[in-house]
């Protein structure tokens, strides 16, 4: 009996001692991965304070001048402004406005809210996984994933996530914060801390819904309500939850009901795409579902669009990033069926594949490319689907690595965080060089400076006139459509569609070896004369604004 005793000493000290040189062994791995997760961190901090102005696009110029004119007139609704979107306050320009008032800055302001943003997201991540009973690593590991600047562009997931406007973190925050209340423990939903996120959960879906409209309702609210309504009736009763998890529920629902009601009231967000999205036709379902095929793979900038060797830096790193997506779509798909199983009690696995599950139907059932001749689906849709299965991406890369052998425990971490390291350093090298796209803008407005003009009208080039629209507010910018012969302005003020707006003596912009009767009119063109051709750009006097 004794021995027996003994034995069963030296196996559980044995066993110990293995469970605390795994411990260590992996604590080794996390402390890697929480090295790299503030490389990262320190990588998009610095380039959202120092890169920001060369960053700048013409959606991103838009959104800073909206900010600044909000700052300026003290009022979230500026009147005769054009909405054609969204109310745009659902970004990072919610913070960024108190931070302009401040500084003066607004590359600066928007940097910092940036980086404001992204601490908090990462947190909320982290105590998510924390609070569901998941383990660090994984958690680190999610927070790598996410912050690696996949692909740099004006709509792409840099971009949308994490600089200039942030246009998407706050709507895949959004959920999770959801997610956190409603998978709070018992113990802890009753502090503090618990009802300051509670207030920031249910102020930030009443105010994207009042933005956006009902693709805050439908994307950010949906998915979770439809987990909770279906997991109650698949276990037959109420109970299966608590008074808390409903309570935050019909607050969260109430919120963006009454944002996207308000948002249809004044008439203000009749643009968003998530009020006029169209249901798919037949006839167009097989394109699209190419679209939609080849959309979850652009949105990581896992398709080449040039010829690339498949053994060069950029070869490996678009590999890297095809396993990458490759692993997400298997994620989800192994996961699928674990949605719609009664489980013993609600996890964090359930709800985040029915909130991958419920945003693919949506971008299934509803045409998301920018018209139906177009083959590109406008593929950061998917950003509300694709962030949860990262997450379950990452909890299923650590179950696995406790299943398998210790070889391959090894192997795994030190894989993973090589190729993190490769596609995080190639990824950045190529962001960082593509900066400066509209520097020329700031030789135009060199130029404009010399000339005795307060109206400057370029011709079919809206992209240009945003930029030196917020580069130069010295001068008044205006676009003229010679296809549909008219005044074109995009979230900016309707006096620019009013004559009295332009002086008669103004200056007008069109591309180098383009023919102004052809653009404008003979009766137009003859009273304009050529000052000087600066770059790739005509420039033209005339002392007659004819256009109006």
């Amino acid at each position: 009996m004794n021995q027996n005793k003994e034995k069963y000493k030296k196996k559980s000290i044995f066993s110990d001692t293995l469970s605390l040189k795994y411990c260590i062994k992996w604590r080794s791995w996390e402390t890697c991965f929480l090295l790299l997760a503030v490389l990262q961190f320190v990588l998009i901090a610095g380039f959202n304070l120092f890169d920001t102005p060369r960053a700048v696009d013409s959606d991103s110029a838009k959104l800073f001048l909206h900010a600044m004119e909000i700052a300026e007139n003290k009022t979230l609704l500026l009147p005769g402004w054009i909405y054609t979107t969204t109310l745009e306050i659902d970004t990072a320009m919610l913070p960024a406005i108190p931070i302009y008032l401040l500084t003066g800055n607004i590359y600066l302001s928007f940097g910092i809210a940036n980086i404001l943003i992204l601490s908090f997201f990462l947190c909320i991540i982290l105590l998510l996984f924390r609070e569901c009973g998941l383990p660090l690593r994984a958690a680190l590991l999610s927070c790598n994933f996410l912050m690696l600047p996949f692909f740099y562009g004006m709509l792409d997931y840099f971009n949308m996530m994490f600089i200039n406007g942030s246009q998407y973190i706050l709507k895949v925050l959004m959920p999770l914060l959801f997610l956190l209340l409603l998978l709070l423990p018992a113990e802890k939903r009753k502090r503090p801390g618990t009802f300051f996120l509670l207030g920031i959960t249910v102020f930030l879906y009443g105010l994207s819904a009042f933005s956006s409209g009902a693709y805050t309702l439908l994307v950010c609210a949906g998915p979770i309500l439809a987990c909770l309504i279906l997991d109650v009736l698949r276990n037959g009763s109420l109970r299966r939850y608590s008074k808390f998890p409903y309570l935050v529920s019909a607050l969260i629902f109430c919120a963006a009901a009454a944002g996207f009601c308000l948002n249809i009231l004044l008439g203000l967000g009749l643009g968003a795409k998530g009020n006029n999205m169209h249901l798919l036709k037949w006839q167009d379902m097989f394109p699209y579902l190419q679209s939609c095929a080849m959309g979850i793979f652009q949105l990581f900038g896992a398709l080449p669009d040039d010829e690339v060797r498949a053994l060069s830096v950029e070869g490996i790193v678009y590999l890297l990033k095809l396993f990458f997506v490759s692993g997400l779509i298997f994620t989800f798909l192994i996961n699928l069926k674990k949605g719609f199983i009664k489980a013993e009690r609600p996890s964090l696995k359930q709800y985040l594949i029915g909130m991958v599950s419920f945003n693919l139907l949506i971008l299934l059932v509803c045409d998301t490319r920018y018209n139906t001749s177009n083959t590109t689906m406008e593929y950061r849709y998917y950003l509300p689907a694709v962030v949860p299965d990262i997450l379950l991406f990452a909890i299923l890369l650590d179950e696995w690595n406790r299943k398998w052998s210790s070889l391959v425990n090894k192997i795994l971490p030190l894989l993973l965080l090589s190729a993190l390291l490769f596609v995080e350093a190639a990824s950045f090298f190529h962001a960082r060089s593509l900066l400066g796209e509209h520097d020329y803008c700031d030789t135009l407005c060199d130029y404009f400076e010399t000339l005795d003009v307060k109206n400057i009208i370029f011709v079919d080039d809206r992209e240009t006139t945003e930029c030196c629209r917020l580069k130069d507010p010295g001068h008044r910018f205006s676009t003229w459509s010679a296809e549909e012969n008219r005044m074109v302005t995009v979230d900016y003020y309707d006096t620019t569609l009013q004559k009295d707006y332009y002086e008669p003596h103004h200056a007008l912009v069109s591309f180098s070896g383009t023919v102004l009767s052809d653009l404008i009119g003979e009766e137009k063109a003859s009273s304009y004369t050529l000052a000087s051709t600066i770059l790739w750009f005509d420039i033209y006097i005339s002392d007659q604004f004819l256009f109006l």
